[in-house]
């Protein structure tokens, strides 16, 4: 009997097409503006054993700069499932980048 187990990688872009209605996906950010976000997303796997472990339970490979930065979502999305942030209705964050 083969193994039918679906990544979690494959299932999210399944999900993406199937949601997307034939419309086109966005065009991805510049490569090198993709390549940072990549290698801080490997560094945050590379500190920590238990994290690497989940990634490669999860069929990811902490090596490879898209999977880290699939895992980070993920952790981010169940981090703000488990602890959700308050919800300010009228909070206005400052204007400060024009300084």
């Amino acid at each position: 009997m083969s193994d039918t187990r679906v990544s979690i990688k494959d299932s999210i872009l399944d999900l993406l097409d199937a949601g997307s209605d034939g419309a086109a996906h966005p065009a991805p950010p510049s490569s090198y503006f993709m390549s940072s976000i990549e290698t801080m997303a490997m560094s945050v796997f590379e500190k920590s054993r238990a994290l690497t472990g989940w990634l490669e339970a999860q069929a990811l490979d902490p090596h490879s700069g898209p999977d880290c930065v699939l895992a980070l979502g993920l952790l981010l999305t169940i981090e703000g499932k488990v602890n959700p942030r308050p919800v300010y209705e009228h909070f206005d964050y400052p204007d400060d980048h024009d300084h």
